[in-house]
């Protein structure tokens, strides 16, 4: 099974001039194949799961989600809540449509990332850019899995920070 920590952005702050910041904590996912070599391989019914974790005073709950029935082999994907120490400050550092063909903006953005925690941590970072996109430019790399959406893994040291910067010109 696989934790995986994504924080995700609406799309919306590509076509307009935005200001101030929007703070936000990713979600936690796990992710497993419902494989027989796992202990699993037949049919998971659809319902809700739940995951849980040991601790000295029993079991504690950590989330539950809703899954739809899934077949042998076939892969499963939960979302079971937000992670409260690690947090995302979000803000558009830039705009530009200007000199620029007409349906055309330029926007520049930063998210600053947080961890609270004692280990060091990596959060799937996914902007939702409409249009046909092109990027300018970005302090890691990243990878293009879709028309629209731009993944970075960014890694956050224990008890630290770590940014994330891009530009992108966007036409609608």
């Amino acid at each position: 099974m696989e934790k995986e920590y994504r924080l995700i952005g609406n799309g919306s702050q590509y076509g307009q001039q935005l200001s101030g910041e929007i703070i936000d904590n990713p979600s936690i996912r796990f992710r497993f194949t419902n494989a027989a070599a796992d202990g699993l391989g037949r049919g998971l019914p659809a319902g809700t799961i739940r995951f849980y974790a040991s601790d000295s005073g029993g079991p504690i709950l950590l989330g539950e989600d809703a899954v739809s029935y899934t077949a042998p082999e076939e892969k499963v994907s939960v979302t079971v809540g937000e992670a409260v120490d690690i947090v995302s400050e979000r803000r558009q550092t830039d705009f530009q449509r200007d000199g620029l063909p007409r349906g055309v903006s330029e926007t520049a953005h930063a998210i600053t990332l947080r961890n609270a925690k004692t280990t060091d941590v990596s959060v799937k970072v996914i902007e939702r850019v409409p249009g046909d996109w092109t990027m300018l430019s970005k302090s890691q790399p990243h990878s293009k899995e879709s028309a629209g959406e731009v993944p970075w893994d960014v890694t956050i040291p224990a008890g630290g920070k770590a940014e994330l910067t891009y530009r992108v010109r966007v036409k609608f």
